[in-house]
């Protein structure tokens, strides 16, 4: 990736104040909160037909749905990475960067995980014991970025651009290697692995609701690279960004065929006689499938810096987009209350195919309303004199 994305001009001297054009830097940054809105809703999506609509799936139908919607939660980190790149290079205050993001980790992980654990509580929860014992057995993603967000700024300041993109690969490879060997574990071991790497393959269930740590943490390595070549994109354009993109996009793509069809050929003709390889190849999104999600996630945000342009009247799609993407933990609190609490309440747990895309519309307008509202609460004098102070981490 480090190679097609230009050379490293990590150390180039002179590059900090040439970096520093208002008009440019905010496109960049519409762009990216319009991106990572557009997951948003790809992850509202996910849940409604991950969880409404399972009891009226096939498996192939479930396993194609995962597939396809696998891009939802690598890509919303890249872009959390991407913007920490970004800035990393475009901000001179970084301090008042560092702060920002260890307070929207603390953030995460207390109003976050408190208000996601009462909008869940009632679907996965009533019947599983107290309220207390699930609040503590999740862990969601908004927690795994926090952990990133207190690592991050001790680290990516130190490291080369093209060290993260090496890193990052190395722990992918490391955690899907983890997952996949028979190693023999007690409990305990079990859930410190499932933590940072991920359920083992072998095991017919989680030991611990969580996020792995080393997955995510590798996804916001390599989107911090991205965000650096972006960042030094400016002085000249973001063409020249576009066109190394573009010339990026076909390998991943490839890779992943070849990942892919490697297990296809192992699961059909071997027939089990290589069962760590075939693990290890197995389309999963953090490892085999990452590749093309990786390439849609380059392809999407190198369309929307082209499409958003200043000089360009902005659309109805790209503003609403735009501000789910600025108000991002909120809605994705509101977007489980919507797709997963109200129906449960109201005794819908489970749709057929029919009411659940008739449904997600008004999913996506009721999340829509709300984010709105809150917007405008927050846009308040007083809110907004105080988000001044935040503004790195909250974007």
């Amino acid at each position: 990736m480090a190679a097609h994305l230009a050379g490293d001009p990590g150390e180039q001297p002179g590059l900090q104040p040439a970096l520093h054009e208002r008009g440019r830097s905010s496109q960049r940054l519409v762009a990216l909160d319009t991106l990572r809105g557009a997951f948003l809703i790809l992850i509202l999506v996910t849940h409604g037909f991950g969880l409404l609509a399972a009891a009226s799936m096939s498996r192939t139908g479930r396993e194609a749905w995962e597939i396809l919607f696998g891009a939802a939660t690598p890509s919303f980190v890249l872009i959390s990475g991407t913007l920490f790149g970004f800035f990393l290079v475009s901000r001179r205050d970084l301090g008042g960067v560092f702060r920002g993001y260890r307070r929207r980790a603390f953030l995460f992980f207390g109003l976050g995980h408190l208000l996601l654990a009462l909008v869940l509580y009632p679907v996965h929860g009533l019947g599983a014991g107290s309220f207390w014992s699930f609040y503590v057995s999740r862990w969601y993603i908004t927690d795994t970025l926090g952990v990133a967000f207190l690592l991050m700024p001790a680290v990516l300041p130190s490291l080369r651009p093209r060290h993260r993109a090496a890193i990052g690969v190395a722990l992918l490879i490391a955690s899907r290697v983890d997952v996949v060997l028979p190693w023999a574990r007690s409990p305990q071991a079990m859930v410190i692995h499932q933590v940072f790497f991920g359920r083992l393959v072998a095991s017919p269930r989680s030991a611990f609701d969580c996020y792995p740590l080393v997955p995510i943490l590798a996804d916001f390595l390599m989107g911090s690279f991205v965000g650096d070549r972006l960042a030094r994109a400016l002085p000249d354009g973001i063409d020249r960004f576009i066109r190394q993109v573009g010339r990026l996009l076909p390998p991943l793509a490839f890779l992943s065929m070849i990942m892919c069809g490697g297990w296809v050929l192992l699961s059909t003709h071997f027939h089990g006689r290589h069962p760590v390889l075939q693990a290890m190849l197995f389309p999963d999104r953090t490892f085999s499938l990452f590749p093309v999600y990786l390439a849609l996630y380059l392809g999407a945000l190198a369309l929307l810096l082209h499409y958003v342009d200043p000089r360009r009247p902005r659309t109805s799609l790209t503003g609403g987009l735009a501000l789910l993407g600025r108000r991002s933990l909120f809605v994705f609190v509101v977007q489980y209350l919507v797709v997963q609490t109200l129906p449960s309440v109201l005794g819908h747990r489970y749709m057929s195919m029919r009411g659940l895309l008739l449904f997600l519309p008004f999913a996506i307008a009721a999340t829509f309303a709300a984010t709105l509202v809150w917007d405008r609460l927050r846009r308040t004098p007083a809110a907004t004199a105080a988000a001044r102070v935040d503004v790195a981490a909250t974007r």
